[in-house]
């Protein structure tokens, strides 16, 4: 509310003629340089860590699950698939289990154990963790590199007809997945 003095012109009750402003701006500058600069590392650090994807059509992927059976990405072609590298021994990928084994109850998933030991040792641990995930073992990391990845969990999320669509690195919440499952479906 402002009032209005003949020979000081107007004002506010307060007694602040406008520099409540210019103090709010000052005082919130920091948190929005500090955020930019936040968000500008964790990006760097994303494309760092992503997936150096080889250029053209992907890698075969196929080989024996950690259940005997036999799996491979060409069998999954048609329908939008998810590829999920990770690690029996990655925190994050403790905390994305959860939402992998969600979607693989209504969407094509393959995952792929890198470096987490012997099958039996994996099929172990998806059992221990109540998974259920089709899982090929990679007991030696051959497999994550022929797909370029160099941190975990990685997941490539690929077209009906199995070209590359996207790719996330780290922690992803089930909705992104959900979300990019259908971008996939669409894109």
């Amino acid at each position: 509310m402002e009032t209005s003095d003949p020979e000081s012109g107007p004002s506010s009750v307060d007694g602040d003629a406008g520099g409540s402003g210019k103090r709010a701006a000052r005082r919130w500058w920091p948190w929005f340089r500090d955020l930019a600069l936040v968000l500008g590392i964790l990006l760097g650090v994303r494309a760092c860590n992503a997936p150096e994807v080889p250029a053209g059509s992907l890698p075969e992927l196929a080989g024996e699950a950690v259940d005997g059976t036999q799996l491979s990405l060409a069998q999954l072609r048609g329908e939008p698939v998810m590829v999920h590298f990770w690690a029996s021994w990655c925190g994050v990928c403790h905390m994305v289990e959860s939402s992998v084994q969600a979607l693989a109850g209504e969407h094509r998933v393959l995952s792929v154990a890198s470096r987490s030991g012997a099958p039996a040792k994996v099929l172990r641990y998806m059992q221990e963790k109540q998974l259920d995930f089709p899982v090929i073992n990679d007991p030696s990391g051959q497999i994550a590199r022929s797909f370029g990845v160099r941190a975990y969990p990685s997941i490539l999320f690929l077209h009906p007809d199995g070209s590359l669509a996207t790719v996330e690195v780290g922690y992803t919440t089930e909705l992104g997945m959900r979300l990019r499952m259908w971008w996939s479906r669409l894109f």
